[in-house]
């Protein structure tokens, strides 16, 4: 059984699966070394974090008896490898990601090559090109990013709790009730801005495919004199795009003061109640400073833990799409033979055609001709007539519903269909 996460199903009940991620992944071939390097240095980064403030506790409290130059040289070059590693293993799972993408958008690409031209026509141009350029963009943000910068949060939330214990465990009760519910009291902002960020999306592939689909038939849309309908649906989908800007506009414009409220309330709160122990002679000045290093690794910690269930419910769409799209069944390039149609007569007899969406509204009736060689044959009718299927069929794109189109003696339709 696969195993998934309830907090990471869409709307649409698509559940994560980490076997059917895992298993596109290795599709890829990615480089695993590139990923094991860079989740190391990530961990060891997150170690030096929680390292630090226990010795900056150590140089405040020693203050009144002189700065330890030593030990503040210290302090400061384990912030500065901290930044290099930390910089070393971001660098290295972005390479990582982008050898993942890189293979991933190739295989997509060689079999939408590959795939047959009915596939085309129930598929919009857009929806393609997301599934070619959002979609794995979204697989490698969850395996590249989302994924060891959880792991690293893990570890810095793990020890940064246990090095707090180890300080004062009164003061650590309130930082460890404090951070939660602030991140709680954040939790709907939060969601309300990531479902403007999905709405957004979905409106801006709508609009992609919709602009896609009528500058590629531009032609079409004139000869139709269409123009007027292709106007009023862009608009449609350009109002709607407009809305979901006015409510991002707001959301954007409000929340950062909010969050910097709710933020310095909570830090103002914990201040003054390390200040009332330091007052009461329970707590050093210097470990007041460390679990105030302490609270932003929480900070920057937990939030991040929180959208992997997030990240997970957008890449499980993701996911399902591409998988979806290399289990198409392409053409097979290895059957039929070589046939060499010069100088013969091309016969067409009872043709009937309908596309598969569409199986009772035919396209072509019972049509039949004969082309001889050299000899010209004009096709005339309205717009939708059946013009170009008739050389799709004759081009091999689809297979007709009935019928058959011949040249010389042998049938191509039961030869290569």
């Amino acid at each position: 059984m696969e195993s998934g996460f309830n907090g990471s199903v869409r709307k649409d009940q698509t559940k994560f699966s980490i076997g059917q991620f895992m298993k596109l992944i290795k599709t890829t071939q990615p480089k695993y070394l590139l990923l094991a390097m860079g989740v190391l240095l990530l961990v060891v980064s997150s170690g030096v974090q929680i390292y630090v403030p226990k010795l900056a506790s150590s140089l405040v409290n020693h203050f009144s008896k002189g700065i330890d130059y030593g030990l503040l040289g210290k302090v400061f070059a384990l912030f500065v490898i901290s930044a290099i590693v930390s910089a070393i293993g971001g660098t290295v799972l972005g390479i990582f990601g982008e050898n993942v993408i890189q293979n991933l958008r190739k295989s997509l690409w060689q079999k939408l090559t590959t795939l047959k031209v009915s596939y085309f026509d129930t598929v919009k141009a857009g929806e393609i090109s997301s599934r070619l350029v959002n979609d794995t963009a979204q697989v490698k943000q969850l395996l590249a990013v989302t994924f060891p910068q959880t792991l690293a949060s893990i570890i810095t939330v793990i020890g940064t709790v246990y090095m707090m214990f180890k300080m004062d465990w009164h003061m650590t009760v309130a930082m460890v009730v404090a951070v939660p519910i602030v991140v709680i009291l954040m939790m709907p902002i939060m969601a309300f801005g990531t479902k403007i960020g999905h709405i957004r999306q979905e409106a801006m592939a709508q609009f992609n495919g919709i602009s896609s689909e009528t500058l590629s038939e531009i032609r079409l849309v004139k000869t139709s004199n269409a123009e007027k309908q292709a106007q009023v649906r862009a608009n449609n989908e350009i109002n709607k795009l407009f809305k979901v800007g006015k409510k991002e506009a707001v959301f954007d414009a409000t929340m950062q003061p909010i969050m910097m409220m709710v933020f310095m309330s909570m830090v103002f709160g914990l201040l003054a109640y390390g200040m009332h122990r330091i007052a009461i002679g329970e707590m050093q000045i210097g470990i007041l400073m460390s679990f105030l290093m302490y609270l932003f690794n929480l900070i920057g910690a937990v939030p991040v833990i929180a959208t992997l269930f997030s990240e997970m419910a957008k890449a499980a769409g993701s996911t399902r799409r591409v998988q979806e799209l290399l289990a198409e069944k392409p053409e097979d390039f290895t059957k039929g033979i070589e046939l060499d149609l010069a100088g013969k007569t091309l016969s067409v007899e009872h043709v009937d055609f309908a596309y598969e969406d569409a199986p009772d509204d035919p396209i072509l009736k019972d049509v039949s001709f004969t082309a001889k060689p050299n000899e010209v044959i004009a096709f005339a009718g309205p717009s939708g007539g059946g013009k170009s299927t008739i050389f799709s069929l004759l081009e091999r794109f689809y297979a007709p519903t009935s019928g058959s189109h011949i040249s010389h003696v042998l049938n191509i339709v039961h030869s290569n269909f």
